[in-house]
């Protein structure tokens, strides 16, 4: 459960961009991550870690789950005026760790207010953020970093990595991941684990059970998926429209001739993928007001 504090700060949290971005959608996502630590065909995992930014040394795996979890917040295609100004040290200094029934974020004070209304309604939040005046001690910032990230793995034996992502597939090799920084860190003296991680701790690649979690419909994908055609569906529609009302092209032509058909199938093509879509989710029940915001049904 979330502590006031949280509840009160979403309040003034950033919007997210997408119309049909809600705390039931965002739950389910995170739900669709959580059944591949409990349903997985390899070996049972304690958790997924997905590490941002150059603590991972810039993995895609690894950005590609918080582009799903957090609503395609790291999408370098898209700008948003928000996060534009950010350097990227900042943006990504995450780290995620999903178990099966909780979640630990560490974040910084600055990028905090931009995760905040994505995962203000998760259950079982473990939170690791320093205040703002404690953050501006860069030494002190970095050893918390490590220390939540000890925490965080303290009472896992068996973790999967976000290793590659749909676009880029790598052979899992653990011996890479050992080599990031906050991997490293886990070894430091005093506030690391003590020892390398990799001699504690066994790592999986959790990549290809990830994808098939992208690619299930939601309301938000779906909105992604209209938004992506609507575009190039109204340039193929105007060209049409404009077929109609060239003065010197005849009807005659205008059936019989190239333009006409041309048309017809530049536009056939975004009436089909919108039927598919619009087809899908009527199946999916999304268009229903759904109410669950995590605590209602585990199989959704």
């Amino acid at each position: 459960m979330l502590s006031s504090l949280h509840t009160t700060m979403a309040a003034a949290a950033r919007r997210p961009r997408h119309q049909t971005f809600s705390a039931a959608v965002s739950c389910h996502r995170l739900r669709q991550v959580q059944a591949i630590v409990n349903r997985s065909n390899k070996p049972k995992s304690d958790g997924i870690l997905c590490i941002l930014g150059i603590d991972s040394r810039y993995n895609e795996g690894c950005r590609e789950l918080a582009n799903y979890l957090f609503f395609d917040l790291y999408n370098m295609t898209n700008i948003d005026c928000d996060t534009a100004d950010l350097p990227d040290e900042v943006l990504d200094d995450v780290i995620l760790l999903i178990k099966s029934q909780s979640v630990h974020l560490y974040c910084n004070p600055v990028n905090y207010k931009y995760l905040l209304a994505y995962v203000a309604h998760w259950r079982n939040l473990h939170m690791h953020c320093l205040t703002e005046k404690e953050y501006q001690d860069e030494e002190a910032a970095e050893e918390f970093k490590i220390a939540s990230f000890v925490n965080m793995v303290r009472d896992c034996s068996r973790i999967r990595v976000p290793y590659s992502s749909q676009g880029h597939v790598q052979k899992f090799d653990m011996f890479i991941v050992e080599k990031w920084p906050i991997i490293q860190a886990f070894a430091l003296e005093g506030i690391g684990g003590g020892g390398f991680f990799t001699m504690t701790h066994e790592l999986f690649d959790a990549s290809e059970e990830l994808w098939q979690a992208y690619t299930r419909l939601d309301p938000t994908s779906l909105e992604t998926l209209i938004t992506e055609v609507k575009h190039p569906f109204i340039s193929s529609y105007n060209c049409y429209t404009l077929s109609m009302t060239l003065p010197r092209v005849s009807i005659a032509s205008r059936n019989s001739g190239v333009i006409l058909p041309l048309c017809k199938t530049l536009v056939r093509p975004y009436f089909r993928v919108l039927c598919t879509v619009l087809h899908a989710a009527a199946q999916k029940g999304y268009w229903r007001n759904r109410e669950d915001t995590g605590e209602g049904n585990q199989n959704d």
